[in-house]
């Protein structure tokens, strides 16, 4: 039984002069915490810039340094918006220690049609040695006449062909009520010059909102056929809140469906969510062992700011996944924007006014998942298979 741990307070290391005009660091940061044998750790802190507008201009993320008992700044993120809001530029940087410098990293560039849709992202890497920035991936979003993002085309680009090459895509077909139903993954086969299918998810909803049921299959190219990979089933509570999630893995020996994993949510009198308990089935006992267990703390600043906002977690689904989440808040609480980041806090994705992400580019670990409405922010964990 864990016992209940006050949350301690670290000084963050100052971050470098700020200029910009009418913006301001906040007060009040992120933590985060890391479950170590049966203790939790503080292993990293957050403190966001966030101008006149309410948009995120600037990350410090530090780290802590358990040996010496302080933190360390390691990562800063800037971010760039157009005349309409849109954000349309991201540049990462790491500190240097030894040359007390910041270090470029990575950069995002994105693009929006007339419907603010974002259409195309351009990511490139610092190249240490010439100092420029190179080419890595591309990518290219189409919808349709209602707005829904049908195709998702990534490129990356090839150093020795010096020109972008196909990657993988993801193709979505929709009800009447816009929810996904059916979703496709291929990779592009660069021998035969054609596209071949990886993974294909169906959807059940429960209503408009609420993900039922989602099936992940594989694609057996020698047999030419799919064959079941995934069941997960999605249990909601009366303020529709994931409680939770139960995750079956297809037994092709005994062709059946067989329990692998169970994740419950629990939530305080704000909505706000506090424990996350992963579970694995054990076939002997026939029950299920807790495996992991995740608290979520808040300080009183930031409890006050959610409970005024009646703010919650962001409901992701499927969580783990394979190549596509949705995510789901209250109506009363409008993403505006979503951004996947690294556990080092480095932007990777984003996405506006979408609750629909392909993360098929992503390889398989832990991330960030940061749904945004005007000033206010919420963060979850995701876990890609």
């Amino acid at each position: 039984m864990h016992k209940t741990r006050s949350v301690l307070t670290f000084k963050i290391q100052a971050p470098p002069p700020y200029s910009a005009t009418n913006s301001r660091w906040q007060n009040d940061s992120i933590q985060y915490f890391k479950l170590v044998g049966d203790s939790l750790q503080f292993y990293r802190k957050q403190l966001n810039c966030i101008d006149e507008k309410g948009r995120l201009t600037d990350a410090l993320i530090s780290v802590y340094d358990e040996a010496n008992k302080r933190f360390y700044t390691a990562y800063n993120n800037t971010y760039e918006y157009d005349n309409k809001d849109q954000r349309i530029h991201y540049i990462g940087q790491i500190w240097d220690t030894i040359n007390k410098i910041w270090i470029n990293s990575s950069k995002i560039d994105w693009s929006y049609n007339a419907h603010r849709m974002a259409i195309h992202s351009l990511t490139q890497n610092w190249d240490k040695n010439s100092k420029k920035w190179y080419n890595t991936y591309r990518r290219e979003i189409t919808f349709n006449s209602d707005g829904l993002d049908t195709i998702h085309l990534q490129q990356k680009w090839d150093k020795t062909l010096d020109k972008w090459i196909n990657f993988s895509r993801s193709i979505r077909t929709f009800n009447p009520d816009g929810k996904v139903i059916l979703s496709y993954y291929q990779t592009w086969d660069t021998k035969k010059l054609k596209w071949i299918s990886r993974f294909k998810d169906l959807f059940t909803w429960q209503d408009p909102s609420l993900l039922e049921v989602n099936i992940t299959m594989n694609y057996n190219i020698s047999k030419n056929d799919w064959e079941n990979k995934t069941l997960r089933h999605y249990y909601h509570n009366e303020k529709a809140l994931l409680d939770s999630l139960v995750i079956n893995q297809w037994n092709a020996t005994n062709t059946k469906w067989e329990k692998h994993i169970k994740v419950n949510e629990t939530y305080d009198i704000n909505d706000n969510l506090m424990v996350i308990i992963v579970s694995l089935w054990d076939k002997d006992i026939e029950s299920w062992n807790i495996g992991r267990e995740e608290k979520r703390f808040w300080s009183e600043v930031i409890t006050t700011r959610i409970s005024n906002l009646k703010e919650i977690s962001p409901l992701v689904y499927p969580n783990p996944f394979d190549t596509d989440i949705f995510v789901h808040t209250r109506s009363d609480f409008p993403v505006s924007r979503i951004e996947i980041s690294d556990r080092n806090g480095r932007l990777l994705i984003t996405a506006t006014k979408q609750n629909h992400l392909d993360l098929s580019v992503l390889p398989a670990g832990m991330y960030i998942l940061k749904c945004i409405s005007g000033q206010a922010q919420k963060s979850t964990i995701i876990i890609k298979q």
